[in-house]
């Protein structure tokens, strides 16, 4: 299973950390360290088993748990109070309609704070010297703890995840100060979000998985010599297949640099989803925006979707 637990780890969440990746079996006993990249939010959670879409999702996604739950617990007048302001402020153009680039947008924009607000929690843990900056070696600590097994550190594993993290590191801190602003650890978390890391992002998945060294990731080295039973392909290799098939767009067999980054940094595509959904349920009219009078109409939707930041609409109403 080693190898189908490093394909899975590789594409499944996105930032370079250290994995301890224990292998246990009569004949190799041995501990890994591979790549871990973050890919698009689960499609089990975004739909119900029965294909609908599914509201916990939203809330729990973009509102966060609590703030789902407070939302809810609202009564309805002030519910509508605080959605109309909500929607005037997402329409930026306050042309009363809201079109789907301002709600990509603006859901972006939710994302983002969330993103910034578990970073903050991190931050806060990590800068032992409170300093308001992240050194490398608190950095360091906090990833693998104050000392690592003699055997790990000489290990050519090891040392190729420390050499990587330094570059990162190094990327990252776009002052030269030598530690990490909070910004700066922002970008160090979240590499795909940022043009000049993304390719180091890419480069790293490329190296862990390319094992013949030619610059191209073929199926099998994902997959490696497991996925089969009695000789058959297993179910999950089949969709694995499908999945990589769709990224070669060329058609020859493997994934070159420019296909991998497509399957590696995900542009969010679970907000694309999201306001495709908006439109597709409170879009009565067809016309591909979303009028405020048809974002009303559709107060539970919104209540329970991404769109409605429990935040923002406190701080929106205290501005009214």
């Amino acid at each position: 299973m080693e190898n189908q637990s490093r394909y899975r780890m590789v594409f499944g969440l996105l930032c370079l950390i250290v994995v301890m990746n224990c292998v246990n079996g009569d004949n190799d006993q041995h501990e890994k360290i591979v790549v871990k990249t973050h890919h698009d939010e689960p499609e089990e959670k975004h739909y119900l088993k029965n294909g609908e879409h599914n509201p916990e999702y939203d809330s729990e996604m973009f509102l966060g748990r609590d703030r789902a739950t407070l939302f809810k617990e609202l009564p309805e007048r002030e519910v509508k109070e605080r959605l109309r302001a909500l929607l005037h402020q997402v329409d930026t153009d306050h042309d009363k309609i809201i079109s789907e680039k301002e709600m990509g947008e603006w859901l972006r924009s939710i994302d983002d704070k969330r993103l910034a607000d578990d970073a903050k929690i991190v931050f806060k843990d990590m800068d032992d010297d409170k300093s308001d900056s992240i050194s490398f070696q608190e950095l360091s600590k906090h990833t693998y703890g104050d000392t690592v097994d003699e055997d790990i550190a000489k290990s050519d594993d090891f040392n190729k995840y420390v050499n990587r993290e330094k570059r990162k590191f190094a990327l990252a801190d776009v002052d030269n100060s030598g530690d990490l602003s909070f910004d700066e650890f922002v970008t160090f978390q979240h590499p795909e979000r940022h043009q000049h890391l993304t390719d180091v992002v890419v480069t790293d998945v490329l190296n862990e998985i390319d094992k013949n060294n030619d610059g191209f990731v073929e199926f099998s080295e994902m997959i490696g010599e497991t996925g089969h039973s009695d000789g058959k392909e297993d179910d999950w290799v089949k969709n694995e297949r499908k999945e990589f098939e769709k990224y070669d767009t060329d058609g020859d067999g493997k994934l070159n640099t420019s296909e991998l980054k497509e399957w590696v940094i995900p542009d969010r595509k679970y907000i694309d989803d999201e306001v495709r959904h908006l439109l597709e349920e409170a879009d009565t009219d067809h016309d591909g925006r979303l009028r405020i009078s048809e974002a009303l109409a559709h107060q539970n939707l919104l209540a329970g979707s991404k769109l409605t930041d429990y935040g923002n609409l406190n701080i929106l109403r205290e501005e009214l």
